[in-house]
């Protein structure tokens, strides 16, 4: 699953008040929020979607597994807590499917991140900015290029 960015939407401001191209999203840069909080979940998918991201939402680990294989998303928030497993273990499950994923925690649990941070690619414990998880979210797709150029 090559990704290739298409022309940059608009840009956003960063967290320091500036704009920045961490935070332009790619036209099919494709993002997974993963939460069992319904309506969190929709909210983190409106802060990307409002800068170009192509979203889709899961609640639960199952449903998460079965979005990936058909919507094969170039990056995946992923909350630690989820009523059918947890966080961890869904990012192993999807790192084990070979696609290049980008994994990101976003959770309440200082300790998850603090103990699982080797399953992801950046850990960022809530709540946090929507400047900042654009940041974090383009930074590590931008990570993610390097790596596979």
């Amino acid at each position: 699953m090559e990704w290739q960015p298409d022309k940059p939407r608009s840009s956003s401001l960063s967290a320091s008040g500036s704009h920045s191209d961490l935070n332009m999203a790619p036209a099919n840069a494709r993002v997974l929020v993963v939460d069992d909080d319904y309506e969190l979940a929709d909210v983190i998918s409106s802060v990307f979607a409002s800068v170009g991201y192509d979203c889709r939402l899961a609640t639960t680990r199952r449903e998460a597994l079965e979005l990936a294989r058909t919507y094969r998303p170039h990056v995946v928030i992923l909350d630690h807590h989820l009523d059918d497993g947890t966080g961890c273990s869904l990012a192993r499950e999807l790192r084990s499917s070979g696609d290049d994923l980008v994994l990101i925690a976003f959770t309440g649990s200082s300790i998850a991140v603090d103990r699982y941070t080797a399953d992801y690619d950046a850990c960022l414990v809530k709540p946090a900015s929507p400047a900042i998880l654009r940041q974090v979210v383009a930074t590590a797709l931008v990570d993610r290029r390097a790596r596979s150029s």
